[in-house]
């Protein structure tokens, strides 16, 4: 079963404008994306994409080192 909320942490570093686009456009439209307790955190909810593609896009970025990303409880 599929996580209903995701968190999505950004890196000291992260440029702002960044952040903001992710926010905007639900990390390029695979969900709502909305601002976490600081500034450096997102969660991104309500898919549009299946999860297992989700999945597998936040992975890389993780892997690229955009971002943390885990399952929000």
């Amino acid at each position: 079963m599929a996580p209903t909320r995701l968190k999505i942490t950004f890196p000291p570093n992260a440029d702002a404008d960044t952040m903001d686009l992710a926010l905007e456009s639900g990390f390029g439209g695979m969900g709502t994306a909305y601002r976490g307790e600081t500034e450096r955190v997102l969660y991104l909810s309500r898919f549009s994409w299946p999860f297992n593609v989700i999945e597998a896009q936040l992975n890389q970025s993780q892997r690229d080192g955009l971002f943390k990303w885990e399952i929000a409880i």
